[in-house]
């Protein structure tokens, strides 16, 4: 996942979340807070900076625009489409090595699954 470390990943990251909800009428206030206070404190413009005065104005004016969106009264939520990819990614008789995650985050057991695709769209998975 992304982490705050990297700081264009980061704006990205929460900048397209952010759009998202907008979009859909789901924005959080905390979303939208953080967003404002990463584009208020210049979070993530170094590079911008660097550029030179013109690149910096024209991140600078998208920001700004990107902000006033989001502060802009959102629309009604609107049903969020899943849209699931349902094709086989396995043929019969091929391996699978998963290793199981426990909930604290430490690994569990690891072990190979034979895949059977018989069952329409569904694999299934002996151990």
């Amino acid at each position: 996942m992304f982490d705050e470390s990297d700081e264009d990943e980061w704006c990205a990251y929460m900048y397209s979340l952010a759009e998202f909800m907008w979009k859909k009428g789901i924005l959080t206030d905390d979303i939208r807070n953080r967003v404002i206070e990463m584009i208020d404190s210049d979070f993530a413009m170094t590079e911008w900076i660097a550029a030179g005065s013109t690149e910096e104005k024209k991140r600078r004016k998208v920001l700004e625009k990107f902000r006033d969106m989001i502060i802009s009264p959102q629309c009604a939520p609107k049903k969020i489409k899943l849209d699931l990819h349902m094709e086989d990614i396995f043929e019969d008789g091929e391996y699978v090595v998963v290793q199981k995650i426990r909930s604290n985050g430490t690994q569990g057991s690891s072990g190979t699954l034979s895949v059977s695709t018989h069952s329409a769209k569904t694999v299934t998975a002996t151990v």
